[in-house]
């Protein structure tokens, strides 16, 4: 699988009071589905008016920047929704560290066939509650309720309903959080997965 460096999220501060959504990767084409997350957050923005998402990545294409926004934002969520452009490794911790959620849309297309995402381990080690969708290698690996909350991939309206689950069920999605990160340093971390090598060659030396 992915291999995580959790060292990067040790200082979430979980008992921390957390605000947004926050969201990073393509934010112009499909392969994330970023247009499905912020069609979800226009559904539930007047139930969490105190939140905002928080969309992290490369917006240095002019042209497909403003399409993007003319097709996408209206007046009522053009302040709730921030685009912090291209930032460093270092800072990125810090955005995921201080989210109250973690989204990623991503659709079921060629490209999420096979694969976890890198970053979605990322999400997971901060122990903030990760919402996505079922594609890929995810469901192998996250389970709704359990270590994540698992949206229909390309459903908008199945999107909108867990993040308003999250944010209606605080102490609950929390737990899940911290089931998500436990994931993260068992399965993704590289220590338990070079154990599991060394066992493998020393079993098989033979050969």
């Amino acid at each position: 699988p992915i291999l995580v460096d959790q060292n990067r999220f040790n200082n979430s501060e979980l008992d921390k009071v957390k605000k947004n959504i926050v969201f990073i990767g393509d934010i112009y084409g499909t392969k994330d589905g970023t247009n499905i997350l912020v069609e979800a957050f226009k559904k539930v923005h007047s139930n969490i008016p105190d939140q905002k998402l928080i969309l992290i990545g490369d917006i240095s294409n002019n042209v497909l920047f403003n399409q993007f926004k003319i097709r996408y934002l209206n007046d009522e969520i053009k302040d709730k929704v921030v685009f912090t452009g291209f930032i460093h490794k270092e800072k990125v911790s810090s955005f995921l560290n201080e989210a109250r959620v973690l989204a990623l849309a991503r659709p079921a297309n060629k490209q999420a066939e096979a694969g976890f995402p890198t970053k979605l381990g990322e999400y997971l080690a901060t122990g903030s509650p990760v919402i996505c969708t079922k594609v890929g290698d995810i469901p192998d690996y996250l389970f709704d309720k359990v270590n994540a909350f698992m949206a229909e991939p390309g459903s908008i309206d199945s999107f909108a309903e867990k993040i308003l689950f999250v944010y209606q069920n605080p102490e609950f999605s929390k737990k899940v959080g911290l089931e998500g990160k436990k994931l993260v340093y068992k399965e993704f971390n590289y220590l338990y997965q070079s154990e599991k090598l060394i066992a493998f060659f020393k079993e098989n030396k033979k050969y």
